[in-house]
């Protein structure tokens, strides 16, 4: 089964510099989808990190560096094709955005595959049940939002089904922010899981006494708290028993492995559509899994990403939680169950063969 094309498309969505976490104001947020098509008409859908200004970029390199090679190659292997497209870039030095584009690729690959198979992906994958422990994550800072409006915001997760939500914090003064966790806190109950996401805004000291501060409020996990390359901080913070959790958009596999074995994580966080898709993500789990570090899937986007981490999940039992983003929600009409399909934390997926989604006509435009 060969492919026979690779197309590229873009959804946006327009958010008007409304809501911000301590790195980004959201403007518009754009996501990258591929269409991969084989010679016997099946398509498979993937996606590809983008954290851009604009897709124009990595709908470009998908083009012009990635099609040629993989065009006519075996669809039903994405290792091979995940070597070939990464050896190319030991003379190219452009790692980073290969492993969004491949990633797109590989999602791709595996949902024909699991269509080939007429069954889920997370069967194909090795899973034996569909129930998938989710969070919603929200909690961003807001023109004139209140404490009170943020509390609202995420109890109102807790009645949609959910048992497990996350906030930002460190764009403002450490009391402030410590405000804002006890609001939540408080209107959450005891119940609930809460994790704070710092989006690499601490230093370790910093991070540390903003722990301290509010470790009376139950943390499950504190994301990111530290710029992603310090590494030794991370390790400093775990050592004292700050819950650490990241990093969302790494894909160097000797980063990763170094996140792991030192430890410089408590859980570790990583993202199919940026570390190099499926194939990439079990090798990744496995090596979570051999040192018994718990894993958490970043989605950030559509649909699409959201439902490649779902079938992940349900096939990797080191999955302890999924994101499920409550702003960049792109695509989510499109999902193949319900909109109160989660219980309890926890949602349990269809029947359906492969990822379980399609490309809606229409709502995405094609770049190349």
């Amino acid at each position: 089964m060969k492919i026979k094309e690779i197309r590229v498309f873009v959804v946006s969505n327009d958010l008007s510099g409304k809501v911000w976490n301590p790195k980004i104001r959201w403007r518009v947020k754009h996501s990258v989808l591929v269409e991969v098509a084989t010679e016997e008409g099946l398509t498979g859908l993937g996606e590809c990190w983008c954290f851009d200004l604009a897709p124009d970029a990595l709908a470009a390199f998908i083009a012009s560096e990635v099609r040629p090679r993989i065009l006519g190659a075996d669809a039903l292997d994405p290792v091979a094709i995940a070597h070939r497209l990464n050896d190319t870039t030991t003379l190219s030095a452009r790692h980073g955005i290969m492993a969004s584009a491949l990633s797109g690729i590989d999602i791709a690959l595996w949902d024909i595959a699991a269509r080939v198979k007429a069954v889920p992906l997370w069967r194909l994958l090795g899973g034996k049940a569909p129930r998938v422990p989710v969070y919603a994550s929200g909690g961003l800072y807001g023109e004139n939002k209140t404490l009170d409006d943020l509390a609202a915001e995420l109890t109102g997760y807790i009645d949609q089904g959910f048992d497990h939500v996350k906030m930002k914090v460190g764009a403002l003064k450490a009391a402030e922010d410590e405000a804002r966790v006890r609001a939540v806190r408080k209107a959450l109950g005891p119940g609930p899981k809460l994790t704070i996401d710092g989006v690499y805004s601490f230093d370790a000291s910093a991070a540390q006494a903003f722990h301290a501060r509010v470790a009376d409020c139950g943390i499950a996990t504190f994301q990111a708290p530290l710029p992603a390359a310090d590494l030794d901080g991370m390790a400093a913070l775990v050592a004292a028993g700050v819950p650490i959790m990241g990093l969302e958009a790494e894909y160097q596999i000797p980063v990763i492995r170094a996140l792991i074995e030192r430890p410089a994580v408590a859980t570790l966080q990583f993202a199919l559509v940026a570390c190099g898709g499926i194939s990439a993500g079990r090798h990744i789990a496995a090596m979570a899994a051999e040192a018994d570090v718990p894993c958490s899937l970043e989605v950030s986007s559509t649909a699409v990403a959201q439902m490649a981490a779902f079938h992940f999940a349900a096939a990797h039992p080191q999955v302890a939680s999924v994101e499920v983003h409550m702003v960049h929600r792109m695509l989510f009409e499109h999902f193949p169950f319900p909109p109160d399909a989660i219980r309890d934390g926890r949602l349990t997926l269809p029947e359906r063969p492969g990822l379980g989604i399609e490309l809606p006509p229409g709502q995405c435009r094609q770049l190349a």
